[in-house]
């Protein structure tokens, strides 16, 4: 094959240069239901994530920006503190739950007067087979709420709406044991008035006026009862005063109805026939005999505390209070509150005399730590820590005598052995006060 000889004008002329194709990777779609984390956790809790990529178990972020902190304190009370007059909260990357659910909690790890808030809130969430995203478990599974539920059934949100009037902050997810929610708005307070309530107050209004003149209430979830009914309490938060709402479930979705009394029609009147001469009248048909009504013992608060309450919410200032609400018949923000002021004067004077001593709980002590040179485990040579002080608890008589007590027994048993301790006390109280009036009369009668 001859070859085409090359001239110079080809030899010069510009040749087209390539293009160059570049292909940026594309990141992955995120499939029908699920989301970011970052989209989530601002769009249902109006947090705003500051970091990016993936969560390894026990990751924990502080100080995130809260952009709606209404939304999210309809889900737990105080969930967010203020940072440089900011909201702000924290998040956790806990374990894998069972049924492969991840769970995060949202936290509150600032102090109130010097007591930690231990607020919390947990949040499980389903991730996707491709890709990194999530969605909320057994809250964006459930049917759309544009399809029909069950017939005469409704959310929580619009039975507590049109039946009493309350605007209830937490729209979705289900309710927890001894979940409660206060300064709830009452678009209508007739609804709620007409409601047979439990008083103990002079307070008559299952509402109050807040400080612009707006009425609202509280409303919490007590627990289930017996026969499968959910027991709700409509309450004025500043008295005693409450109404027991008891609620059907649907068996497809978490929607309510209430219960209602079965109607009987009344019998109608039959004319009395005349009696005839000739035959007897016959004697009136004797009342049946009333079935007697077993009544179940009531639990006791220690025991109730226990059942209605989780094991992470019983060991904090959750326990403490619900606990002090039900022994004491006050309302739960009134035990708070007294916790609370207790927890602040302990600090106080600990911190005033060094010292402070509580009957039958222990002694808080300061105790000196003097300065001293200690060798650095990772090789930074020695180096010498000031004196310093810290604080430590020495338990009490009491308080150890029912540990000893308590130590390789169940829980039943734990409880059993507690209520006798107060049984116990009450007891020897009243022998020593007898005593005491026995010898102060013996005493006077021999002074005559």
């Amino acid at each position: 094959m001859k070859k085409t000889s090359m001239t110079m004008r080809k030899l010069i002329t510009n040749k087209p240069k390539a293009q160059r194709v570049t292909t940026a990777e594309v990141p992955p779609e995120a499939p029908d239901g699920f989301r970011t984390l970052a989209d989530l956790f601002l769009e249902d809790f109006g947090i705003q994530l500051t970091s990016e990529g993936e969560w390894a178990e026990g990751d924990c972020h502080e100080n995130l920006p809260v952009v709606d902190a209404a939304k999210l304190n309809s889900f737990e009370n105080n969930l967010c503190y203020a940072e440089d007059s900011n909201p702000v909260t924290g998040l956790e990357r806990g374990s894998v739950e069972s049924g492969d659910n991840y769970c995060f909690v949202i936290y509150n790890p600032a102090t109130v007067d010097g007591v930690n808030a231990a607020v919390y809130f947990e949040v499980l969430l389903t991730k996707s087979d491709a890709g990194y995203f999530f969605k909320r478990a057994g809250v964006e599974d459930s049917p759309d709420a544009s399809v029909p539920s069950e017939e005469g059934y409704r959310t929580l949100a619009d039975l507590f709406l049109e039946d009493f009037g309350i605007q209830l902050t937490k729209t979705e997810g289900e309710w927890t044991n001894g979940e409660w929610h206060e300064w709830l708005p009452v678009v209508d307070t007739n609804k709620l008035n007409v409601l047979p309530v439990t008083n103990y107050s002079p307070q008559t209004d299952l509402f109050f006026l807040d400080d612009s003149s707006a009425a609202v209430t509280g409303v919490q979830f007590d627990s289930v009862t017996e026969t499968g009914l959910y027991h709700f309490l409509i309450y004025n938060p500043r008295a005693d005063i409450w109404a027991d709402i008891l609620l059907i479930k649907s068996t497809t979705d978490y929607s309510f109805k209430r219960t209602e009394p079965e109607y009987i029609p009344e019998p109608e009147p039959t004319p009395t026939p005349e009696p005839v001469p000739s035959e007897p009248i016959p004697p009136p048909t004797p009342e049946p005999t009333p079935e007697p009504v077993v009544v179940i013992p009531a639990k006791s608060a220690l025991e109730e505390v226990y059942t209605t309450l989780t094991a992470q919410k019983l060991c904090t200032i959750v326990g403490l209070r619900t606990l002090l609400a039900k022994e004491q018949g006050i309302s739960i923000k009134e035990a708070k509150s007294r916790i609370t002021a207790v927890f602040k004067a302990v600090s106080d004077i600990s911190a005033l005399s060094g010292m402070s001593s509580l009957y039958g709980l222990g002694v808080f002590r300061q105790q000196k730590v003097k300065a001293r040179t200690v060798v650095s485990n990772l090789g930074y040579g020695k180096y010498k820590l000031p004196r310093s002080s810290k604080f430590v608890f020495k338990p009490g008589k009491i308080l150890k005598a029912k540990m000893a007590m308590c130590t390789g027994k169940t829980t039943a048993q734990i409880i059993t052995t507690l209520q006798n301790l107060d049984t116990i006390k009450a007891a020897k109280s009243t022998v020593r006060k007898a005593t005491r009036k026995k010898a102060i009369k013996k005493s006077g009668m021999s002074g005559k």
